[in-house]
């Protein structure tokens, strides 16, 4: 790698961790709550950040709203997904952002089942809270 590629890639490093850069249309800089999931054709990885409060949990497992996409499947392909998401002290999601992804075909089946999931809200001192979470979901066929 020459040392512009590096310099340009420390460069994101920085802006990325200030939360002044992403491939989303938003940018916004978020906070961030941990967990794993597991599923068939994802696995949701925690985010490198910790909320010091009850995170916001599931109902519904979100695997299983997951579609692989077919074309995806076709061509034998696998990738990851990161994601961010605004969960509301109800525990609906209200907002889905892609901050990268491998391949643009799994950016749509990552955002439709976030947007269809339910989550126990978040808790800070017993209190519901809207909090982002970020997410990695990782498509991998068997």
């Amino acid at each position: 790698m020459g040392h512009s590629t590096c310099a340009l890639l420390l460069i994101a490093g920085i802006l990325h961790a200030f939360g002044l850069f992403s491939d989303s249309a938003y940018g916004q800089r978020a906070d961030t709550a941990t967990g794993i999931l597991k599923a068939d054709t994802a696995v949701f990885e925690p985010s490198s950040k910790r909320f010091d409060g009850e995170e916001p949990v599931a109902i519904t497992p979100i695997e299983r709203l997951i579609v692989y996409p077919d074309v995806a499947k076709r061509s034998g392909l696998e990738g990851r997904v990161v994601v961010q998401a605004l969960i509301a002290k109800d525990g609906h999601v209200e907002k889905v952002q892609v901050l990268r992804s491998d391949y643009d075909v799994f950016r749509h089946p990552a955002v439709d089942a976030l947007m269809k999931a339910k989550f126990a809200p978040a808790k800070y001192h017993g209190e519901p809270v809207r909090i982002w979470i970020t997410r990695t979901i990782t498509f991998k066929l068997r």
